[in-house]
C-alpha cells in the first residue's frame, strides 16, 4: 500500500544545542523533515533526521511514550514513525526524543536528549480527484457464493424423443394418472417393503430374503438370501442396505446384489434411510437410533432419548433425521450432523413411516387413519388428513403423496400442495411399503404375497 504523506502540516522543531565544553562521544539529534499523515486514525508522523544512533529512540509526545515504528538507519540518516495520540487538534506540543545505546541502555549524556516543539496545523481541504489510473491486473477467482433459493417450476416439457434414463431425475418426476386396475406381479412370500435404485426395484420379506424386480415387467431378476425377514430397505447410490430380524443391518451390492457385510444395530431394527453419507437404523425395541458409516458399516453412534418411543419409520430431509415413533405417537426431529434432537411433534396414532416431499414431513398414522402434514423447518402441523384403514408405507413421486391402507388393501393419492385426496386404488391384502420409480407407485402386498404396480 502506498502512504500519501499529507505535507501541508507546519511542523516547527528546535534544535537541542550541545553544552560548551562538553565533549560528547554522540553529537546532538538533529532531525531534517517531519510529517503527519492526515488519513490515518490515529495520526502518524513521519520523522527523519542525523545522529538519532543505530537503535530505535524513545519518544515521548508532551509527557506520553508513543510506539516507535519503522526505524532505519542509511546513509548518515535515520527514519522512524510513530502514532500519535488520536487526531491532536491544531496547537504545539513538545516532543521528546532520547538516543537508545547498545544493549537498552538510553543514553543519559546532554546530547543523548532532545526536546522539540511540534507545530500541527489545521487539516487542509480535500484537493481535486486525481486523474483516473490504469487498470490493474484481474484478481484471483474468489470462492463460490451461497446457493441461491429454488426457482419456481417450469411449464410441462414436450414428449420425449430418445431420451435416456437418468436416475438422478427420479426425485423430481411428475406422476402420470393412476391405472386404477395396474398390474400385480408374484413376489417373495409376505412381501414388505420396497426401495428403487434408479433402475430396479428392490423387495424384502419376511421369509429372509431380498428380491430384485425389474420395472418395466416385473422380472425377478435375482433372490438373495438374508439372515432373517427385512424389516425396511434403502439405496444409498450405490447399495441396497436392508434391516433384518436380528439386531443387524445387510449391505448388498446393487449391481449385483453381492452381500457386503452384515453389521450391528440396536434389537428390531425397522425403518431405513441414508443421509448421503451414513446410514441410519430405527430399532423399535430398545427406543434408539444407529448411524452407521455408509463405506464401511462403521457405527458411529446410537443415539436415545429426547422422545425416540418404539420408532418404526425413519427419513432424511437434507439436513435431519425424523422417525416415525409407533408407541408416542409422536415424530422426533435430529441433526443428521451430531444426532442432537430439534424437537418431538404430535401426530396421528400409531406412526408407521414417513416421507420428505422437499419442504414437508408426512406422517402415516395406522391407529387414527390419518397422514399429518408437518413443515420440516419447524415440525409445524400444517394438515391431518383421512385416508383409509391403517395407512403404513408412504412415498412422495414428486407432486403427490401415495401411502398404502394395510386393512383396506388400497393406496390413496393425495395432492402434496394441500391434502386434497385425488383417488384410492385397489391393491393387494395388507399393503406395507410403498416405492416410486420415477414412472409408477409400487405396493408391497404382504397378504396376498404379491407387488402392485399403479
Amino acid at each position: 500500500m502506498v502512504r500519501h504523506w499529507n505535507r501541508s502540516i507546519v511542523a516547527v522543531f528546535v534544535v537541542g544545542l550541545l553544552l560548551p565544553g562538553v565533549l560528547a562521544a554522540q553529537q546532538v539529534i538533529i532531525s531534517t523533515a517531519a510529517v503527519v499523515n492526515y488519513s490515518d486514525d490515529p495520526y502518524v508522523l513521519l520523522v527523519k533526521g542525523q545522529n538519532i544512533g543505530q537503535y530505535a529512540p524513545v519518544v515521548l509526545w508532551v509527557q506520553q511514550s508513543l510506539v516507535v515504528s519503522n526505524f532505519t538507519d542509511a546513509n548518515g540518516f535515520q527514519t522512524f514513525t510513530v502514532g500519535l495520540p488520536g487526531q491532536p487538534p491544531p496547537g504545539s506540543y513538545q516532543f521528546t526524543v532520547t538516543r537508545m545505546l547498545k544493549g537498552g541502555k538510553l543514553d543519559s549524556s546532554p546530547s543523548g536528549t532532545v526536546k522539540f516543539e511540534v507545530t500541527i496545523g489545521a487539516v487542509g481541504p480535500m484537493g481535486p480527484q486525481g486523474l483516473k489510473g490504469d487498470k490493474g491486473d484481474q484478481g484471483p477467482q474468489g470462492s463460490a457464493g451461497p446457493q441461491g433459493p429454488q426457482g419456481p417450476a417450469g411449464p410441462p416439457g414436450g414428449p420425449l424423443i430418445n431420451a435416456g434414463f437418468n436416475p438422478l431425475q427420479v426425485a423430481l418426476l411428475r406422476w402420470y394418472e393412476a391405472n386404477e386396475t395396474g398390474l400385480d406381479f408374484a413376489a417373495d412370500i409376505n412381501p414388505q417393503h420396497l426401495a428403487f435404485d434408479g433402475a430396479n426395484l428392490w423387495v424384502a420379506g419376511a421369509r429372509g430374503t431380498v428380491t430384485k424386480v425389474r420395472p418395466s415387467d416385473g422380472e425377478t431378476l435375482g433372490t438373495f438370501p438374508m439372515p432373517t425377514g427385512g424389516n425396511g430397505v434403502a439405496f444409498d447410490g450405490a447399495n441396497i442396505w436392508v434391516t433384518n430380524g436380528y439386531p443387524t443391518v445387510t449391505k448388498l451390492r446393487a449391481s449385483d446384489g453381492a452381500n457386503l457385510g452384515t453389521f450391528p444395530t440396536g434389537p428390531r431394527p425397522m425403518g431405513v434411510t441414508f443421509d448421503g453419507a451414513n446410514i441410519w437404523v430405527a430399532n423399535a425395541d430398545d427406543n434408539t437410533v444407529t448411524k452407521l458409516r455408509a463405506s464401511d458399516g462403521a457405527v458411529l453412534a446410537t443415539f436415545e432419548g429426547g422422545g425416540i418411543c418404539v420408532p418404526f419409520g425413519i427419513a432424511f430431509d437434507g439436513a435431519n433425521i425424523w422417525t416415525a415413533n409407533a408407541g408416542c405417537y409422536s415424530v422426533t426431529k435430529m441433526r443428521a450432523s451430531d444426532g442432537e434432537r430439534l424437537g418431538t411433534f404430535i401426530v396421528g396414532n400409531s406412526p408407521r413411516d414417513l416421507a420428505f416431499d422437499g419442504a414437508n414431513i408426512w406422517v402415516a398414522g395406522c391407529g387414527s387413519n390419518t397422514v399429518t402434514k408437518l413443515r420440516a423447518s419447524d415440525g409445524a402441523t400444517l394438515g391431518e388428513f383421512t385416508v383409509g384403514e391403517c395407512p403404513w408405507g408412504i412415498a412422495f413421486d414428486g407432486s403427490s403423496i401415495w401411502v398404502a391402507n394395510q386393512v383396506s388393501g388400497t393406496v390413496t393419492k393425495l395432492r402434496a400442495s394441500d391434502g386434497a385426496t385425488l383417488g384410492t386404488f385397489a391393491v393387494g391384502a395388507v399393503p406395507y411399503g410403498v416405492a416410486f420409480d420415477g414412472a409408477h407407485v409400487w405396493v408391497a402386498n404382504s397378504g396376498s404375497g404379491t407387488i402392485s404396480k399403479r
